[in-house]
């Protein structure tokens, strides 16, 4: 449906609200891995189809009910550069990272940003992250965070996150876990005690995130800022999404999988499809938990001066996506790790802590965030404006960290879709492009998505020449009308293309080769 033009009242209460004071409250940013929208109940879309393995997500329900549901809300398609550009509020061609970060990479490539830790400890502000950091290391690889034989370990210096402007830091540095019940935790305990404590874990990651995370908050006698990056669903090395993970994370799971009485028998000792969305169901319902424990642990008096952000940092694993959302048409492949829908369109909720505590408590959820609880916004927007929306929370932003924009202004006022005639567009690219490509050159791992706007999107993605190189194929949707991206129209509407085109390469993404002929 074709957004209204919004009016001069609502405008007028926009532009009041980005000229008044700042916000100054704590932030809690909540950050789901692997989880699109597919796979949370108040965002999914399904039409006609119904979802067999559906999970069940009470917790993220009842945020949207006390909060402000964003409904085009784009990240990258892989975990890193997402994670990378919320902390720098860049797009990843200027970062440096365009790829998950393989183990104790260098992380991003500039410092000539703030970075949200900077910008907050600069003001004052107490800062804490909390589980999966998957940033990579400072300045040069290094594998001297790694236990390797050893089950404990104490490492001289600290780690990546406080180089990135953290107080404190419990978590691990890759990108996933090898194994739920045994898996290497790192703890900064502080600037008193300077080295970092590296150990062999036994307890199921997101339970260690929920007890850290708790227990630093209800500590700080000040303003904070927590980033609470949960583990599942992301599943253990080797991406089986087997009946083991869920019994080393505690989580309940459907009989079915532990006694393989599931309709898809394994085959070949790998688990089948069926298996597979069995187990993620299970392991997003037992992280829905997790996010209950981590809100309800939290004092009421810490929480009720919070504002909550829940996002994730790329979209569902193609293997377990369902319906519309796992058909491919005439694309080669879908879900996490492509530049379409399936891949980069993510949940984001913003809360209130004090509309959740009312909620809780059976009472009308109010906030002075924003005027309505329960509302969704049709605004595009990326993940990387968290970077200036945390910043804008907080109280700490000064001037902006373009592209990154401040959606705070658009909550205050209440606005809830923009023409595109009203104002600037909000421009949203996502990339997708090796690490090392200056040296090596693109192949066909390199891919872009572009919206200015709301409706059309522009996909590039590379592929072979004929002769030995790459050139870029250009595909156009209209997400207005084919939101799951099942018709190319870049045969039909090669002016809007060559036009967003033209907008793309005025951006500069240097790794962008010539069109194919």
């Amino acid at each position: 449906m074709r957004l209204p033009r919004t009016s001069s009242a609502l405008l007028a209460a926009f532009f009041a609200a980005a000229s008044t004071p700042a916000y100054a409250s704590n932030v809690l940013l909540v950050i789901l891995d692997d989880v699109g929208v597919d796979k949370v109940e108040g965002f999914a879309d399904y039409g006609h189809d119904v979802p067999e393995f559906m999970p069940a997500t009470p917790t993220l329900t009842a945020l949207q009910d006390a909060g402000v549901s964003f409904d085009h809300t784009w990240a990258s398609p892989m975990c890193s550069p997402t994670r990378v550009a919320i902390h720098t509020g860049v797009w990843s061609f200027q970062n440096g990272v365009g790829t998950a970060l393989p183990s104790y990479e260098p992380g991003p490539v500039d410092a000539d940003w703030y970075t949200l830790g900077e910008a907050a400890q600069a003001a004052g502000v107490a800062t804490g992250v909390f589980g999966k950091w998957h940033i990579g290391n400072v300045g040069s690889a290094s594998a001297s965070w790694s236990l390797g034989s050893a089950t404990e370990l104490v490492v001289a210096g600290t780690p990546p996150p406080i180089e990135f402007g953290f107080d404190a830091f419990l978590g691990s540095l890759e990108g996933g876990v090898a194994d739920y019940d045994a898996w290497e935790a790192m703890e900064w305990p502080g600037a008193s005690a300077p080295d970092t404590d590296v150990w062999l874990e036994t307890t199921w990651p997101d339970d260690v995130v929920v007890d850290a995370a708790t227990e630093w908050i209800n500590d700080q006698p000040g303003q904070w800022f927590a980033s609470v990056n949960f583990y599942a669903p992301h599943t253990e090395s080797g991406g089986r999404y087997d009946s083991g993970e869920l019994s080393e994370a505690g989580c309940p799971g459907d009989p079915c999988v532990a006694d393989g009485t599931c309709a898809d028998t394994n085959k070949s000792g790998s688990n089948t499809d069926e298996v597979a969305k069995i187990v993620y169901r299970d392991l997003v319902e037992c992280l829905d938990d997790r996010v209950a424990a981590l809100l309800e642990g939290i004092d009421p008096d810490q929480l009720g001066d919070t504002v909550v952000i829940l996002t994730a940092d790329n979209g569902t694993v193609g293997r377990v996506q369902e319906g519309n959302y796992s058909d491919r048409g005439s694309r080669a492949s879908n879900g996490k790790g492509t530049v379409y829908q399936s891949g980069i369109h993510v949940p984001l909720i913003i809360t209130d802590g004090e509309a959740w505590l009312a909620l809780a408590d059976g009472e009308e959820p109010t906030s002075d965030v924003y005027p309505e609880a329960g509302v969704r916004s049709s605004v595009p927007v990326a993940t990387l404006d968290l970077h200036d929306t945390v910043l804008s929370l907080l109280g700490t932003l000064r001037g902006t960290t373009d592209p990154s924009r401040a959606i705070t202004p658009m909550l205050r006022a209440g606005l809830t879709s923009l023409s595109p005639r009203a104002l600037a567009p909000r421009r949203q690219l996502v990339e997708s492009f090796d690490l090392g490509w200056e040296t090596t050159g693109v192949d066909d791992d390199e891919a872009l998505a572009y919206l200015a706007g709301s409706r059309w999107k522009l996909v590039l993605d590379t592929v072979a020449d004929g002769s030995g190189g790459y050139c870029l194929d250009r595909q156009l949707y209209d997400l207005e009308t084919d939101p799951h991206e099942w018709t190319d129209l870049s045969e039909h509407a090669t002016r809007r293309m060559d036009a967003l085109y033209a907008e793309v390469l005025a951006l500069g993404p240097p790794w962008l080769p010539e069109l194919c002929p």
